[in-house]
């Protein structure tokens, strides 16, 4: 079963990505809800050789007590944790934000929508395009 951690400090969207990641067949999803508890989770995982190991993390980079950029650049600076895809997901549309994150690392940067089926259009495209990326290949295609 793939594993998704959701870094989201607002329960109305961590609700809705836990949804869409549930659905058959369901992804193992651990939410926390800022930026230094996701550290700590990351950590604490490795540091008692648990087995889980998220194969994706979504991350908001409005978060408290450790903004995302912060979050993404330690990942990236971990030999063990560096190959986990991270995917940015956040309101802000600053070019800025969005160079920065594709500079430390970030696999993908999505704006989050303002509408509630939008939010669940987004979680499904993204949940589905992860899924066909790990596909095994069917060889060279015509």
């Amino acid at each position: 079963m793939p594993k998704l951690l959701l870094v989201e400090a607002r329960d109305y969207h961590a609700l809705l990505m836990q949804w869409v990641f549930s659905q058959p067949p369901p992804w193992e999803v651990a939410w926390v809800a800022d930026g230094a508890e996701a550290l700590d989770f990351l950590q604490r995982k490795r540091k008692h050789k648990e087995a889980w190991k998220p194969d994706l993390i979504v991350m908001s980079l409005a978060l408290p007590r450790c903004k995302g950029m912060e979050v993404l650049m330690r990942i990236k600076a971990d030999p063990t944790l560096r190959s986990i895809p991270v995917v940015i997901w956040s309101v802000s549309s600053f070019q800025e934000d969005i160079d920065r994150a594709y500079r430390e690392g970030a696999a993908v940067y999505l704006m989050k929508p303002a509408f509630e089926r939008e939010v669940r259009r987004q979680a499904l495209a993204l949940r589905r395009l992860f899924e066909w990326a790990r596909l095994p290949s069917q060889g060279p295609h015509p």
